[in-house]
């Protein structure tokens, strides 16, 4: 939205002025920047304080959580020079006093919209590298224990959870008895990264469908925003888009009550 410079207007400057603005017009945003490195409590109060009562803030999982290589360089600093800058890590190596550490920070960064009533859903997207695998699952599982009192979404991005019927039934088995929202996913089709859009919801409270645009080639690819992955459309055409889905009008009755 601000690449295209389609929807702010002159006068919105600064992110302070764009949130404001953004909030005027819609009443729920992704924050993705969490994917990238954990947010400072004080910029998620400060998300809290410019934003009205009603206002939602879907908030991504940090990109270590999701099975994805992140570097050290974006990291908290203290923890930064414990691990040594500039390696790159999967959860898995990383020493459990700091995998913990980092989870107290990031539930401490949803702590003022939650209080503020600004918290949405926690989305886990999950890296298109975490196959459909009991350990997996068991990961996931240890994502929802460490975040208490949270409404989890989920995202797989590789297709061997959605491979069959018996599969995708599975799958959307497991996401229920978590209590996790399913995420519809519409995206590019034709690569290794692409998944189905499964038009089911998991959860009685909440349904999640995001919009991927069609980029194929930088879809599958590593991106420093999600911008990357994708080109500015006027919101008429995402709303033609939406309609022409065949699973649309099938949800559309679930999903009657905003989220949350």
């Amino acid at each position: 939205m601000l690449d295209c410079g389609k929807f702010y207007p002159p006068t919105a400057k600064t992110p302070e002025a764009r949130l404001r603005f953004y909030a005027s017009q819609f009443n729920l945003v992704e924050v993705d920047t969490s994917y990238y490195a954990i947010p400072a409590v004080t910029t998620a109060q400060h998300w809290a304080e410019r934003t009205p009562p009603g206002f939602v803030f879907n908030v991504k999982a940090f990109s270590l959580f999701t099975g994805q290589w992140t570097s050290t360089d974006v990291l908290p600093k203290d923890i930064k020079q414990a691990l040594g800058p500039g390696r790159r890590l999967v959860y898995k190596d990383m020493a459990a006093e700091f995998r913990e550490e980092l989870w107290k920070r990031f539930v401490a960064c949803l702590v003022p919209l939650q209080v503020n009533n600004r918290l949405g859903l926690v989305h886990f997207q999950f890296s298109p590298k975490v196959v459909r695998h009991p350990a997996a699952v068991a990961h996931i599982e240890h994502c929802v224990e460490h975040l208490p009192g949270h409404t989890l979404s989920i995202e797989f991005r590789h297709p061997s959870w959605w491979e069959n019927d018996a599969v995708t039934a599975d799958t959307l088995g497991l996401l229920r008895s978590l209590g996790l929202v399913h995420t519809i996913v519409d995206g590019p089709q034709g690569s290794a990264h692409s998944v189905p859009a499964i038009w089911e919801t998991t959860h009685p409270d909440h349904a999640l469908l995001r919009l991927h645009g069609r980029n194929e080639v930088a879809y599958g690819m590593p991106a420093k925003s999600a911008a990357e992955r994708s080109t500015c459309a006027p919101l008429r055409c995402i709303r033609t888009r939406c309609c022409s889905m065949p699973g649309w009008k099938s949800l559309c009755p679930s999903t009657r009550r905003r989220s949350p």
